[in-house]
């Protein structure tokens, strides 16, 4: 007799395959220039925020760099993860962007806050030096 719960296995390999042969596809289609902007976003969130959402970062973006396809967001994330720059928490809040309509965006932390100093020079606002 089949066992009805043999309907429900769920083989994870193809699911990340799809997964990221999703993200290779709106990455592909997103902006020119949307990757390298989101990079620079992602760098500044990671070395000012001990823990952030996507919203920080697309805030960061400069409008000129915005992309049609908001789910090569993914994209960076991934980057963001795969070179231990943040991970992603078992947490979540409400989107502060309008076109997210308050939908729950993950929580990361940062790798790189605690060590910012020894990584990277501030990224305080600084007076110019006098000439």
């Amino acid at each position: 007799m089949n066992n009805p719960a043999d309907q429900y296995t769920f083989d994870l390999e193809p699911g990340r395959d799809e997964r990221d042969r999703a993200i290779e596809q709106v990455t592909a289609h997103a902006k020119v220039g949307f990757i390298e902007a989101g990079r620079e976003a992602l760098e500044r969130c990671c070395f000012t925020m001990e823990t952030f959402t996507t919203d920080e970062i697309w805030a960061l973006i400069p409008d000129s760099s915005y992309t049609h396809e908001p789910r090569a967001m993914a994209a960076i994330m991934k980057f963001a993860q795969a070179n231990n720059w943040a991970y992603p928490l078992d947490q979540y809040r409400p989107s502060s962007r309008p076109k997210a309509h308050r939908g729950p965006k993950r929580v990361w932390r940062s790798r790189v806050y605690a060590i910012r100093d020894a990584l990277q020079p501030s990224y305080e606002s600084q007076e110019p030096e006098p000439i």
